[in-house]
């Protein structure tokens, strides 16, 4: 791993980071950023963790992350991270973590709301989230979407900024890339140029999608779009028009959650009850709440089946033009 100066926005920040990222969108090189990267000399062992597969130690500014045959991440008040690489790591393997769980507990400590789904954005009501369990189809149902038009903001992580005066609550795009399957791949006759390896042996692969237009990685390299434009910085915020908790159900079925439904679900999928298995402090609570009165939220049953993807887009786009309360 060759220390360097990269430059990238990802979820709102801008970042300066020791090594490359692929999830991350690059940008010209600043002067002022928010998050600072730094990658140290690796180690052949880690005997604090005494073997253990992993280890999370998080207060309320700073975190320490361990990942055995990874290494060892260190955020810092919020603003930066600190790699300390295991030497049988690999280059990606350290990236896949970074972008991925270490800057969802980042986001947490700068005092987001996280998630664990996908989003897209809606041509009239906003962002929509689509929250779930791990195989519940979250990416699969983005994907479709996204194919019909609508704009791609994140994968894995939904990124919530609340403010809480004006219950104000607004999703910020994180990567660009959207992971799919090579069933779903073929199901939407994408082209195999059109993606990206994730890593060496992942059978997924990265679908590069634009956030604010929805097309593909085309239309995001040619600027026809906001997020095109690589020289505007970080991209804005949408406002936040829905939430759906997907579930793997016997029949198809969507229905409008109360308020309690919907902060239980809330705390369920968000940090750190997702990472630690335990719910946070106050302020967690309060987030929670705050969404669950704020924005319409739904419960999405469904079977996990390709030949039903488009039946199950075909209810989401019905209910949401129907529902104007959305």
């Amino acid at each position: 791993m060759k220390p360097g100066r990269y430059f990238y926005a990802a979820f709102g920040l801008s970042i300066c980071s020791d090594i490359p990222v692929m999830e991350f969108v690059s940008l010209q090189p600043l002067e002022n950023y928010e998050i600072r990267i730094r990658a140290e000399r690796a180690r052949p062992d880690f005997p604090l963790y005494q073997g253990a597969n992993h280890s999370f130690r998080i207060d309320k500014e700073d975190a320490i992350l361990y990942f055995s045959g990874v290494g060892e991440y260190r955020i810092c008040a919020g603003r930066q991270v600190t790699i300390i690489p295991a030497e049988q790591a690999t280059s990606r393997t350290i990236e896949l973590y970074l972008s991925g769980v270490v800057f969802a507990v980042l986001l947490y400590l700068r005092g987001l709301l996280v998630y664990h789904g996908s989003c897209v954005a809606h041509r009239t009501h906003g962002a929509v989230a689509l929250v779930g369990d791990s195989g519940a189809g979250k990416s699969t149902l983005a994907a479709v979407l996204q194919q019909r038009g609508y704009g791609f903001l994140s994968d894995d992580v939904v990124a919530l900024d609340i403010q809480a005066p004006t219950r104000s609550i607004s999703v910020y795009p994180g990567f660009p890339l959207l992971k799919i399957s090579p069933e779903l791949a073929a199901r939407l006759q994408l082209d195999s140029c059109e993606l990206l390896a994730v890593q060496e042996g992942e059978s997924k692969a990265y679908l590069p999608v634009c956030g604010e237009c929805g097309q593909g990685d085309r239309g995001r390299q040619s600027g026809e779009c906001g997020q095109g434009d690589r020289e505007r910085g970080v991209a804005p915020a949408f406002p936040l028009g829905a939430i759906c908790f997907l579930e793997v159900g016997e029949e198809r079925a969507l229905e409008r959650l109360s308020a309690r439904e919907t902060m239980i679900q809330s705390i369920r999928y968000t940090m750190p009850t997702r990472l630690l298995q335990q719910s946070g402090e106050q302020a967690h609570f309060q987030q929670c709440a705050l969404v669950a009165r704020s924005v319409p939220a739904y419960r999405f049953a469904r079977r996990l089946s390709f030949q039903e993807l488009e039946g199950d887009a075909d209810l989401l786009e019905q209910y949401m033009s129907l529902k104007g309360d959305m």
